[in-house]
């Protein structure tokens, strides 16, 4: 790029490369615009905060997540959060900062915003530092290898629980069994991670894809928080049944035919459970 579009951003860096408290961070980062980031900090004081800084449009509530008229004055952007206003936080009473995509503002936040935000992982790090009292190096670098995934722990059991197992064979049973004993943890010694993702990517597809792939519109397909809360609200949806298939399907019947359909092709794979590791 050329020297002028990479000034603005050097001189941030070498600000906060000579900042000493967090008065001087906040001004080295006052002025940038795009990409936003997540600028995290901490000082030898025991200080911490982060900003989420960039220039943001301040829409109307959903602006932008529909498609508008672009010739209209009143569907343009009028102005931009101000700067202060950014999504922060300085020395929160939880003790902690920590950022990995999670949706940045609560319901108290002032202005709108819209994207598609990461649902697990966030809470996954609150969950690990809220129950530390402490922590030092090697602490940082297992959190940082943490594998388990939040998502799973959180629908799996509901899962299962709408399995039937009477009519189960062998062979299912025992993989029914050990998904009830997994971990949640994705470690490429163990096969439940590839049995859970396999499985809910199959129920997925079941539920949604014969309307959406068939749409002449373009569909964004339903992100998995929004899967989940429908799974566990609706025994009966309309994105239940197959389209011109008349029998009727319900949330149990997709969960355990997904749930037969997927074990069937992983052992057509290899009859060994432990040759099927994530």
């Amino acid at each position: 790029p050329p020297r002028s579009t990479l000034f603005p951003y050097t001189t941030l860096f070498r600000s906060l490369n000579q900042s000493n408290n967090y008065e001087d961070y906040k001004a080295a980062i006052a002025n940038y615009m795009c990409p936003a980031q997540n600028f995290v900090f901490a000082s030898a004081s025991g200080d911490i905060a982060i900003w989420q800084q960039g220039k943001f449009p301040n829409k109307w509530k959903d602006q932008g997540r529909f498609i508008l008229d672009g010739s209209r004055e009143d569907h343009m952007w009028t102005s931009y959060i101000p700067q202060q206003d950014n999504p922060h936080v300085y020395n929160p009473e939880q003790g902690f900062v920590q950022s990995a995509n999670q949706h940045p503002t609560s319901e108290l936040y002032s202005y709108s915003t819209t994207g598609r935000y990461e649902d697990f992982r966030g809470r996954r790090l609150d969950q690990l530092l809220t129950e530390a009292d402490s922590m030092d190096v090697e602490d940082m670098k297992a959190i940082q290898l943490d594998n388990y995934f939040q998502g799973a722990a959180e629908i799996l059991p509901f899962l299962l629980s709408e399995l039937d197992t009477l009519i189960m064979n062998g062979s299912e049973r025992k993989i029914y069994d050990a998904l009830k004993a997994w971990d949640y943890n994705y470690t490429s010694q163990q096969f439940e991670p590839n049995v859970y993702e396999a499985w809910w990517s199959k129920l997925y597809g079941k539920v949604w894809e014969d309307e959406f792939k068939n749409s002449p519109l373009a569909l964004t397909y339903p992100k998995t928080r929004t899967f989940m809360n429908l799974l566990r609200d609706s025994l009966e949806l309309s994105y239940y049944q197959v389209v011109g298939d008349t029998s009727k399907f319900t949330r149990k019947g997709l969960i355990n035919a997904s749930f037969k359909e997927t074990l069937q092709e992983l052992y057509q794979k290899s009859e060994y459970p432990a040759m099927w590791t994530w």
